[in-house]
């Protein structure tokens, strides 16, 4: 066997094979901290979303204040960087009250070789029954 035509070889195969290694582990990478953010994202609506929901519509502070107090410091937990907007409202009639939170995220690439660019903005949104509410307006 002649190895005199084959002494560069493996790191010129190395070489080939590199930047696409790099681009799939970058891209592991990127959709793994994206789904980390995401259900951080998804357990601060809840968490918000359920705190208000078991609020007194009449009580003082109201359970939208709540809602989107509770969802913040969920959010301020998880310790991801992107800055979040929650807006917390109130949709159907009684007896059929829903709380819906909504929460809007900038989201950014981990390390950015792949994916969808720059910054992106990502929204959840999440409603909850009001729990054992009296027959009041929400006017």
């Amino acid at each position: 066997m002649n190895l005199r035509g084959r002494k560069g070889s493996a790191a010129v195969e190395f070489a080939l094979i590199a930047p696409i290694l790099v681009g799939i582990a970058s891209g592991v990478a990127d959709y793994g901290y994206f789904m980390a953010e995401s259900s951080a994202a998804v357990s601060a609506v809840r968490d918000g979303a359920r705190a208000g929901s078991q609020s007194a519509m009449e009580e003082e502070p109201n359970p939208l204040f709540i809602a989107e107090t509770a969802a913040a410091a969920a959010w301020e937990a998880s310790n991801f960087p992107g800055q979040a907007e929650f807006d917390a409202q109130y949709t159907g009639v009684f007896p059929e009250i829903y709380l819906t939170l909504v929460i809007d995220v900038r989201v950014e690439n981990l390390i950015g070789l792949v994916g969808p660019g720059p910054a992106q903005e990502l929204s959840w949104q999440l409603s909850m029954r009001m729990e054992d509410q009296r027959d009041i307006s929400l006017e």
